[in-house]
């Protein structure tokens, strides 16, 4: 299974901080990576929301002036496939103890 993707630079309010900057690197850098021969992708800021393409400097620039749309958590418009590139290691759930409404090991 392949590393989960770091997401949570999603939720940073400070879009002009060091996280939130190195997330938007990271997020261009992946989806340039999925994608070598295009020089562009959908932009998902807040204000285009995936409906432009633009180069991804200009991308880049957006989503640390509008934000990235907060609802956009799997970037499949990116190159990211749900069932491989995973947010949360499914086996660590799978490892999980089911506990009952009292805290006690079922």
């Amino acid at each position: 299974m392949s590393q989960p993707i770091p997401k949570d630079w999603m939720n940073e309010i400070d879009r002009f901080g060091i996280v939130y900057k190195q997330g938007v690197s990271d997020f261009i850098q992946f989806a340039s990576d999925k994608d070598p021969t295009s020089t562009t992708c959908p932009c998902p800021c807040n204000k285009c929301r995936n409906r432009k393409r633009f180069p991804f400097d200009i991308v880049r620039k957006h989503l640390i002036l509008h934000g990235i749309e907060s609802t956009y958590r799997v970037w499949v418009l990116h190159g990211e496939n749900p069932y491989k590139d995973r947010m949360v290691d499914r086996d660590a759930e799978e490892n999980d103890e089911v506990k009952d409404s009292n805290g006690e090991s079922c």
